[in-house]
């Protein structure tokens, strides 16, 4: 199994298949490696493959401090020096996508040849002026009641995630394999984790990807799209917030395109 030491001595776990251009998949929140498991037999045969835990998450080394988008994308970029990654094109899934954000502030775009954006808002809240917030309606009380549920009660708090988060209904191996994925996490970590906005600016080709029955509202794509300098909007029919998961085939096609336009 691969690990690197990041600069703090934390365990960092990563996986890597295939050759070719590189290809970065970044998780979500206390996600690890698996998630993309549909990606990584499917990109691997043309492409050099890394997948990544987050610190604190799956495989990688725990710990109850550094838990900021800034630390995350960071040890993301150690692992890009690590690795002598240059050109590479980075998918990354909700909390993922504020990683890669601050990741981009810290390095700037030349490192990177292209971004694609997953079923990801700027913004949960429901808020003036703001026409998708999470679910058609969150607000801070949510939120809080959301992070609360990690401490009092995680076994709820991930079956909500879970049926939340995919269109189609797990079956039971799936279920039990996320479940095991998750609870890698402590949950003092998993609260921090969530409490993070996102913030940055994007300049990178990038490819906004939404499930049309998301969580989030699909509508954010085409406002990403028409905000960012080289934005493109593609929605997934029939695909929850995860669209490589409830629609492989139809994700890694419409990524795959905007690879070989980069």
């Amino acid at each position: 199994m691969p690990y690197m030491t990041l600069s703090d001595g934390l365990p960092l776990y990563y996986e890597e298949t295939g050759q070719g251009s590189p290809v970065l998949f970044v998780p979500g929140w206390t996600m690890t490696t698996a998630m993309w498991r549909h990606q990584v037999e499917y990109f691997g045969k043309s492409h050099r493959v890394i997948t990544l835990d987050l610190r604190g998450a799956g495989r990688s080394g725990k710990t109850q401090d550094r838990h900021s988008l800034i630390d995350y994308s960071t040890d993301v970029g150690e692992l890009l020096d690590e690795l002598r990654l240059t050109g590479a094109a980075v998918v990354a899934w909700a909390m993922g996508v504020s990683v890669t954000v601050h990741l981009l502030a810290i390095l700037g775009t030349p490192r990177l040849s292209g971004f694609v954006w997953v079923d990801h808002s700027p913004s949960f809240l429901t808020e003036a002026g703001w026409e998708f917030p999470l679910g058609g309606n969150f607000t801070n009380e949510d939120l809080d009641e959301m992070c609360g549920m990690q401490l009092s009660d995680r076994v709820a708090a991930v079956d909500n995630l879970l049926d939340l988060m995919f269109h189609h209904p797990l079956g039971e191996a799936d279920r039990e394999d996320f479940y095991r994925s998750i609870f890698q996490t402590p949950s003092t970590v998993a609260e921090t984790m969530l409490r993070r906005p996102l913030l940055g600016r994007v300049t990178l080709p990038t490819l906004v990807v939404n499930g049309e029955k998301s969580v989030v509202p699909h509508g954010v794509c085409g406002w990403l799209a028409s905000h960012l300098p080289e934005g493109r909007c593609q929605i997934i029919p029939d695909a929850g917030h995860a669209p490589f998961w409830d629609a492989p085939e139809a994700f890694n096609l419409v990524v795959a395109e905007f690879l070989s336009s980069l």
